[in-house]
């Protein structure tokens, strides 16, 4: 078997001169994009960009008008920019069995698929619980866990953290990596916000429904594409923090460890600088 057919048996969605148009706005202009198995891909672009037709297409939601998309019999979950817009249960277990009790599964196999779900998200003691009373980062992990629960081994995450705290927004981000290295789903991030994607391995820029760059992470992407993608999207305070640690030589340390290395030689700098003006 050749390179090329090695590659293309690791993908898991294949979009080729995917164009989209609402009437005769244009949402989606000529979309090439591979996905690989295994992958956390970033998607990243300004309100209007054509994100959510991408996911919706990606998801089975919307055909393209023109072009092809090839999902290869995965399954494709998608979690909406509202989780609370897909709970359709008042309890948790509920919600979460919807999905495989309408695939036509017995009762052992909804049953099965709920416990395990509901481990790997983490929500096992949220199983009775009645879904009003819900965080807002609970909540987005019950709609993930209804994703799991439909055998999904892609999963696309709309705008997700738009609507949360900090803090939910950190345990959500935390949960994709997760799900993403080891449970081995592929992940499509899908986000306004740069910052969110920092843990993607691959992230595309959207404008005006054409992709406009491609790189192997958030901070690349920000590297070399600084002024065509800043003009539209907010790096973020991480994101240019991380920027700055690489350009200071401490891209390869964690935040605390790098930030403590700057303390120190900003100190050392100074000490050394008070002796100097004694000497002299």
């Amino acid at each position: 078997m050749n390179t090329e057919a090695k590659d293309q048996d690791s993908f898991v969605i294949k979009l080729s001169g995917v164009n989209f148009s609402y009437n005769s706005y244009q949402a989606l202009n000529n979309i090439n994009l591979n996905v690989r198995h295994g992958a956390y891909l970033g998607v990243v672009g300004p309100n209007g960009s054509g994100k959510t037709t991408l996911a919706y297409i990606m998801a089975g939601i919307l055909r393209p008008i023109t072009g092809t998309i090839e999902t290869f019999g995965n399954n494709v979950g998608l979690v909406l920019t509202n989780p609370e817009n897909q709970i359709v249960s008042l309890v948790v277990e509920d919600d979460i069995a919807f999905g495989p009790e309408n695939l036509g599964l017995d009762a052992q196999q909804i049953l099965d698929r709920v416990e395990r779900s509901l481990k790997i998200t983490g929500c096992s003691e949220l199983r009775k619980s009645l879904v009003t009373i819900l965080s807002g980062g609970q909540i987005a992990k019950v709609a993930f866990a209804g994703q799991l629960a439909m055998d999904a081994e892609i999963i696309i995450l709309d705008e997700g953290t738009s609507l949360m705290d900090s803090k939910a927004k950190s345990t959500l981000l935390e949960f994709l990596r997760f799900l993403n290295t080891e449970q081995s789903k592929t992940i499509i991030h899908i986000s306004h916000k740069l910052d969110d994607l920092y843990a993607a391995d691959e992230v595309v820029f959207l404008l005006d429904g054409e992709i406009k760059a491609k790189a192997t992470g958030a901070l690349e992407l920000l590297r070399y594409f600084k002024d065509t993608v800043g003009a539209y999207v907010r790096p973020g305070s991480f994101l240019l923090y991380r920027s700055f640690l690489e350009e200071m030589g401490l891209g390869d340390m964690d935040e605390r460890q790098a930030t403590h290395g700057l303390v120190q030689g900003m100190a050392w700098r100074q000490v050394s600088g008070k002796v100097q003006r004694r000497k002299s």
